[in-house]
């Protein structure tokens, strides 16, 4: 079953005819310099941005509410309510989402916030805020999950926690579509990469993950800068 199929996705001139399948149960990297549509286009995927003409399959389903009920995602900078603390939205995000408390104390404890889970959110940095934001979408389990950076203003051992939680995520049945441009967190994780330049899909690459096994040449960056140019 594919989890997403896009079908020649046009966007106000920012994404040009934009095709893709993601098989069910695929981790799939999304890579692109800057401003080559990735995080509109999955923004388009979540129903954040209309599309000009196109479909979205998820599920088999048409983009919808319903087919969304199966998605999670932290697009961008991280949409926390301000005067709440972290623990207020881990109970919003569990009574919305019919979370137990057992499972909501799990994520709690990975978020690694502790005592700072009580002080409102537009007190707490970055990292902060991108770990709360990743615990909540992590928490809801859901069959395809979408992040756009999720490693901005974490460090080292933060994202190698978020790394092997996303991992076990997958293997209890989650596609994850994903974008990073720490290209080692790719390489670590990801089945395959497409890539996107200038709103365009521009190449597939399957991640081979021995690339360092016959010469120092690395695969991955040698095909992004061919495929990545500026045209």
């Amino acid at each position: 079953m594919k989890a997403l199929s896009i079908k020649h996705l046009n966007k106000n001139k920012i994404l040009n005819d934009i095709n893709l399948d993601i098989e069910a149960g695929e981790i799939v990297a999304l890579v692109g310099p800057n401003g080559s549509g990735k995080s509109t286009l999955m923004k388009c995927i979540m129903g954040f941005s209309n599309i000009d003409n196109g479909e979205i399959w998820i599920f088999d389903s048409l983009n919808n509410k319903n087919a969304l009920k199966d998605v999670a995602c932290s697009i961008e900078y991280p949409p926390l309510y301000p005067d709440l603390n972290g623990l207020d939205h881990f109970k919003l995000i569990s009574q919305l989402n019919n979370i137990n408390e057992q499972q909501m104390n799990n994520y709690i404890e990975f978020s690694g916030l502790k005592e700072r889970l009580k002080k409102k959110t537009k007190y707490y940095s970055v990292g902060m805020k991108q770990m709360l934001i990743l615990s909540l979408v992590i928490m809801q389990k859901p069959r395809l999950l979408v992040l756009d950076e999720p490693f901005n203003g974490l460090d080292l051992q933060t994202k190698k926690r978020v790394i092997d939680e996303l991992e076990n995520l997958n293997k209890q049945g989650t596609t994850i579509l994903w974008s990073s441009h720490e290209i080692n967190q790719l390489r670590e994780m990801s089945d395959r990469y497409i890539f996107i330049n200038c709103g365009k899909i521009v190449g597939h690459m399957q991640n081979e993950r021995k690339y360092k096994a016959v010469n120092h040449e690395d695969p991955l960056e040698q095909y992004y800068f061919e495929v990545c140019k500026n045209v």
